[in-house]
């Protein structure tokens, strides 16, 4: 691919986003193993952005993203594409290809989700299902060591809930000004998101500062409680540092959306500026009758009550963007793949699902979403239903593949023109693609 590599040789750093005309974003939905469904949509985007690379495999999905947001096993999964080899390169490249994760999942899912009668039972009455979740925390310390939200190699935005607080707690790279006060561990960040309610314990860790310098304890569950679809989060985590002033969100090419930089036509470009995949988790969404429900005291509402309170933050997450990219920008650049109802109805598995026929049933779903046609949600009928008999998500998938590769060889060739541009004197420091750059004039990459 034209400008996918560095004069050195290597992959270059996707430059800011004020250097093309998108701000680009992956959002990965909650869902536990049904994480693998996303991974098969994502080994498959990763593979087309190779072939648009000239087949060269060390292209990685995080070269094309300015953010990826992700809720619980969505965050692990956000979190782990945007992992690096190792922090202290120059270059920092991201340590796991999608197959790499979704061999990670294979692994550690059975030994993850190891059921037992008795841990059922406690279930239903006392104590998480999964014990202490040591075999989980574990394995993803295991996998992050002392990585920070500072060293991943884009933006990733995950969110929480504290129980204590009462109120959600979103970890961004965008926020954490490299600071031990709010520089959490990956780790960290990746079992607070997945700390799913009679499942997981809650995981503890230590927030900003008060006004006499000691920390926040912040105690922290599930990211589904906040948004189990994080894509509004990530638009919104953006929208900050353009409120914030971020130098990396302000055009400088006459020719990209918001003319010549200028701040405020760069705040009021909304949606147009945006390039968005989101990926869900559900497939056969369960309907409850009047008959069902009616009845049900207290106890017996628990999961019917879970299940609906997480379809409508789904729902309203994707109809709200689907709607603001109809109204203020192109809906062909908002992509969301999930099933449409009524399909995948033979078999309805719990996030839980990690026998070796459960994870085969799931790869299948998604291979088979891959051949579906693409969806969207029906402002009518408010059912998430399909666009186009003839176009499959796949091919929508290409297209979008293809979007991100030009987005890609924009900005490069962008930024080449702009710093060729400048005084030799005004070039301090040397760029990540052999180009010198002025610090000062690109800002912070993260803040």
């Amino acid at each position: 691919m034209e400008g996918a590599s560095s004069s050195s040789g290597g992959i270059a750093p996707l430059p800011p986003s004020k250097f093309g005309k998108y701000i680009t974003v992956l959002s990965i939905d909650g869902g536990g193993m049904r994480g693998l469904i996303p991974l098969v949509i994502l080994e498959f985007l990763e593979k087309e952005l190779q072939k648009l690379g000239g087949e060269d495999e060390r292209i990685r999905i995080s070269d094309y993203f300015d953010v990826i947001a992700g809720t619980s096993t969505g965050g692990l999964i956000a979190t782990m594409l945007a992992t690096p080899k190792d922090k202290e390169d120059t270059i920092k490249r991201p340590k796991y290809t999608a197959k790499d994760i979704t061999n990670y999942y294979k692994d550690l899912g059975p030994q993850i989700f190891k059921s037992s009668w008795w841990g059922t039972i406690k279930h239903w009455i006392w104590g998480p299902k999964y014990g202490d979740g040591k075999v989980l925390h574990e394995a993803i310390q295991t996998e992050m060591g002392e990585l920070m939200l500072s060293d991943t190699v884009t933006s990733i935005v995950v969110p929480t809930f504290d129980v204590s607080l009462m109120a959600p707690i979103v970890f961004s790279s965008f926020n954490n000004d490299r600071r031990p006060i709010t520089n959490q561990l990956l780790s960290d960040v990746c079992i607070a998101t997945t700390a799913a309610p009679t499942f997981f314990p809650p995981w503890t860790v230590k927030g900003r500062r008060d006004r006499d310098g000691n920390p926040h304890i912040l105690n922290l569950i599930d990211g589904g409680m906040v948004a189990n679809n994080p894509t509004m989060l990530a638009i919104g985590a953006v929208e900050r540092q353009i409120v914030k002033e971020n130098p990396d969100f302000f055009p400088v090419v006459a020719d990209s959306p918001s003319s010549l930089g200028n701040p405020d036509v760069s705040k009021s470009e909304g949606f147009k500026r945006y390039l968005i995949l989101s990926i869900g988790t559900e497939y056969n969404r369960g309907h409850y009758s009047l008959d069902e429900i009616k009845n049900k005291g207290k106890a017996m509402w628990a999961i019917p009550a879970i299940d609906m309170l997480m379809c409508a933050s789904e729902f309203l997450v994707n109809f709200n963007v689907a709607i603001f990219f109809q109204s203020q920008g192109d809906p062909e650049n908002y992509l969301r793949i999930q099933a449409t109802d009524g399909t995948f109805q033979d078999k309805k598995l719990p996030l839980d699902a990690a026998s070796k026929d459960d994870i085969r049933d799931l790869q299948r779903i998604g291979a088979d979403l891959l051949d579906k046609t693409q969806g969207r949600t029906n402002e009518i009928t408010l059912r998430f239903t399909s666009v186009n008999e003839d176009i499959k998500n796949r091919d929508a998938l290409e297209d979008f593949a293809q979007k991100l590769s030009e987005e890609r060889q924009y900005r490069i060739q962008e930024q080449e023109k702009y710093f060729a541009n400048k005084l030799p004197e005004e070039h301090e420091n040397e760029g990540a693609n052999g180009i010198s750059i002025n610090e000062n004039e690109l800002g912070e990459e993260r803040l």
